[in-house]
């Protein structure tokens, strides 16, 4: 069951806890394992992109150059926290509405936990509070601390530049970004790209001198194209000054009739990589480290 501290729903597993803080938009303010830092940034990095959340995209429909009032239902104003008998965290936000085009959209996060292979389950569901279908999509971000080394499954395209300076490499039949080669003191950069079918997940290398930790995630594969204008399965977001890493995944645009539902499933883990295992792009040994603790 999890415990609950004040506002925090945290999952305690072996050395390992989650964090979920319903005053806070029901954002994961932390990932920890053992004594080692928390892998996702939080509040002193950045006061209002921090930790793990749920946006809806496009990004168009709300983004006025930061995160305005009215998106706060999603984004970061308190959700409803219950906790079932089956051990599953439930937060329920109340709803945000869009001027143009018009929509009116509440999320509920709903988070599980998974002891036969230490997973933190979770799922985005959107709701249509709106009179007419509405369209749109489910965006899930990460912030993690500079230095790190990302990968994922890479699509037959290439990933493109949305804005600002940013290099990925295709090393074999994965994209690796390593961070510490961004630009320091240079502006914002992010790389659009899809991941390949079959392969929906995502996967970031914190050093640590206890042993580097690697986050996972999965995600539902979706079609090239399918995450809407300007938007990919997977983007990598470094903000100005290299302050933070943003891991982001998408879901496919989808129609949501009035009153109705659409629920998007992923997974997170912790792990903490084998002894002497080299943290380089391209190192085979990673991928296969990941791939074997895929759920």
């Amino acid at each position: 069951m999890p415990i609950e501290r004040g506002n925090l729903d945290v999952y305690e597993f072996g050395d390992t806890s989650f964090t979920v803080d319903g005053t806070q938009g029901a954002r994961i303010t932390s990932f920890t394992m053992g004594t080692s830092p928390n892998v996702l940034t939080g509040s002193t990095v950045n006061a209002q992109f921090w930790g793990g959340t749920f946006w809806t995209a496009p990004q168009a429909d709300w983004w006025t150059g930061m995160v305005p009032p009215n998106y706060a239902p999603i984004d970061y104003a308190p959700y409803m926290m219950t906790v079932g008998a089956d051990s599953s965290i439930t937060a329920v936000g109340s709803t945000a509405t869009f001027a143009t085009p018009a929509k009116m959209v509440a999320v509920t996060k709903t988070f599980s936990f998974d002891p036969a292979t230490s997973t933190v389950l979770i799922t985005y569901s959107m709701t249509n509070k709106g009179t007419a279908s509405i369209k749109i999509g489910h965006w899930e971000l990460a912030r993690v601390f500079p230095g790190g080394l990302t990968f994922y499954p890479a699509a037959a395209a290439a990933p493109t530049v949305a804005f600002g300076t940013i290099t990925l490499q295709k090393i074999g039949a994965y994209e690796w970004f390593d961070e510490t080669t961004f630009p320091k003191g240079g502006a914002a950069a992010k790389s659009v790209g899809d991941a390949a079918m079959g392969g929906g997940w995502i996967a970031h290398v914190v050093p640590d001198p206890a042993g580097p930790l690697v986050l996972i995630r999965t995600f539902p594969d979706i079609p090239v194209g399918s995450a809407g204008a300007g938007d990919g399965a997977v983007e990598i977001f470094v903000q100005t000054d290299n302050t933070y890493e943003e891991i982001e995944t998408h879901n496919q645009l989808v129609t949501i009739a009035a009153g109705q539902s659409a629920p998007w499933p992923v997974t997170w883990l912790l792990r903490r990589l084998p002894v002497g295992t080299a943290v380089t792009a391209g190192n085979q040994a990673l991928v296969d480290f990941v791939t074997t603790q895929l759920p």
